[in-house]
């Protein structure tokens, strides 16, 4: 089940995987964290490396809650392709496009054209994935083990 986006700015974040399986399954449960006149995309990045969080969308000013819906739709898929064949599956997402002033330089993005099809229209929007850095683990276990 799709969790309901909060009309104002934050992260939504999902929780580990209870299973392989459905693309649904990838992700076991949401939660929002409103966020007011931080650094959205470092509080995102900073959040995926929790343990227990396997997707995080950054709900950007701006953006419609359906926006950042098809973003986590993205997360979903993303996380269970890369799950499937054995790879990290932690994955952040945004439902537009990042300007230059938004992405912090130490990042990259993947941009991921994403077909929406509905009754009433037919329409390409673009989802970005928020490439984190791999965490250097220190010798005897620590970040990212």
């Amino acid at each position: 089940m799709r969790p309901q986006v909060p009309d104002r700015e934050g992260l939504l974040i999902g929780g580990l995987e209870r299973g392989r399986g459905q693309i649904g399954e990838a992700i076991a449960g949401f939660d929002f964290l409103p966020l007011d006149e931080v650094d959205l995309i470092r509080a995102g990045v900073g959040v995926i490396g929790l343990s227990f969080v396997g997707v995080v969308v950054v709900h950007l000013p701006g953006l419609t809650p359906e926006e950042s819906a098809i973003a986590l739709d993205m997360a979903a898929v993303l996380r269970a392709m890369r799950l499937e064949v054995g790879a990290d599956g932690k994955v952040v997402t945004a439902g537009r496009l990042l300007s230059e002033d938004e992405l912090p330089p130490d990042l990259k993005v993947v941009e991921y054209p994403v077909r929406v099809v509905t009754r009433e229209a037919d329409r390409l929007v673009t989802v970005v994935e928020i490439i984190v850095p791999r965490p250097v683990a220190w010798a005897g276990g620590g970040v990212g083990s």
